[in-house]
């Protein structure tokens, strides 16, 4: 068809385009994710962990959560600002690292550390939040039911009188199929008698529905 050119190679960037766009909405929601979660632990984390002790800790369970600059920045703000500074720091740092709260529940518990009843803490503040993130998509859910339930009642009425416009459209059709052998009975025995000579037609819109010769 003109204007349009479908090619293997064309189909190829069609499913990479829509590939690259399913990985950006599914790295947003891990990004998002973090962000409430980092947020919804840090009054259970801020100023009850000395952040100077436990920097160096956490590679020693994930070497690619925290980098040696990140630790340096992290402990220069801690100098200059104090451990609670310092704790928002290292927050904003670590949850832009993939596996970064299961890093630091580690090393919280750490025998070096010993703060095994603040990874508690912050353990059952992170089920709050998939709780709530969980009510919260059955509820979207629910409501998107609810819409499409809606939705499909709206449809079958429209359908229902649909099929009743049709129907009596076929029923008017019907009655002048009707007038017409009536009148074409009537217009033959005037013709047998030889007084009537005539074109009779009928049209629903542009089309005859019977045309008679008489």
């Amino acid at each position: 068809m003109k204007g349009s050119t479908t090619t293997p190679n064309s189909k190829i960037t069609i499913c990479c385009h829509s590939s690259q766009s399913q990985e950006r909405l599914e790295r947003k929601v891990i990004t998002d994710y973090n962000e409430l979660l980092k947020r919804k632990i840090s009054h259970a984390f801020l100023g009850r962990v000395a952040i100077s002790n436990i920097l160096h800790v956490f590679n020693a369970y994930n070497v690619h959560v925290l980098n040696s600059r990140d630790i340096e920045e992290i402990q220069k703000t801690v100098d200059k600002k104090g451990e609670y500074k310092g704790g928002e720091k290292l927050l904003n740092r670590l949850c832009v690292y993939e596996g970064w709260f299961e890093c630091l529940l580690k090393v919280l518990k750490d025998p070096s550390v010993q703060l095994s009843h603040v990874a508690r803490n912050l353990e059952t503040l992170k089920d709050e939040l998939d709780q709530e993130d969980l009510q919260g998509f059955l509820a979207q859910r629910e409501s998107s039911e609810d819409e499409g339930n809606y939705s499909s009642g709206g449809s079958s009425i429209v359908s229902e009188n649909l099929r009743q416009d049709v129907a009596d459209k076929n029923k008017i059709v019907e009655e002048l199929r009707t007038q017409v052998l009536t009148l074409k009975s009537e217009l033959e025995r005037e013709r047998e008698k030889g007084t009537i000579l005539c074109v009779l037609g009928f049209y629903i819109g542009d089309a005859p529905v019977v045309s008679i010769l008489t």
